[in-house]
């Protein structure tokens, strides 16, 4: 037997008390107890009958005290997907593109490319930067304990350098 067999006695019961005793408030009183069973009809009896033990502990009055965190870390952010092999040569070559038009670029739209690459050479890792970096000047050693963020700032100067060169020889 579940919850919704009991609400349908429930409800035969009501129309039982009104017909007896010809009161229809104790009906109506019967009545919303059927419709407060509504959310529960696929549970069980038992299972509905913990449900009220677990109920009856409640009292409005008492606060109740949330666990407090271990620490005031903040969660990490999630990690954006690592990029394709593909994706990594479209990131280099679009690299190697700024890197050519450099000398072509007022001081401004270098700015805006430079935010632009750092843009897409954020989600890289480690492997995947010194892969940019090879494309970007072909025969780059690099010393082994070398970082991703380290990686990062050397694609950015060497975009700064090659500008500020091309701006140097048109002075």
């Amino acid at each position: 037997m579940n919850v919704a067999t009991l609400q349908k006695h429930i409800g035969k019961f009501a129309d039982l008390v009104e017909s007896i005793q010809g009161n229809s408030l104790d009906k109506a009183e019967l009545k919303q107890i059927e419709q407060f069973l509504a959310p529960h009809a696929s549970r069980t009896l038992k299972d509905f009958g913990d449900f009220l033990k677990l109920a009856a502990k409640y009292d409005p009055d008492k606060v109740i005290e949330q666990a407090k965190p271990k620490s005031a870390r903040t969660p990490a952010k999630p990690k954006a997907p690592k990029p394709t092999a593909a994706e990594v040569d479209a990131i280099a070559h679009r690299v190697i593109q700024v890197y050519e038009r450099a000398k072509f670029r007022t001081y401004a739209e270098m700015q805006t490319e430079i935010a632009s690459i750092e843009v897409l050479i954020e989600s890289l890792d480690k492997d995947q930067l010194k892969t940019v970096i090879l494309k970007l000047t072909p025969g780059t050693e690099f010393k082994s304990k070398v970082g991703a963020p380290t990686l990062k700032k050397t694609v950015i100067e060497k975009l700064q350098g090659i500008w500020n060169k091309a701006e140097r020889s048109r002075q």
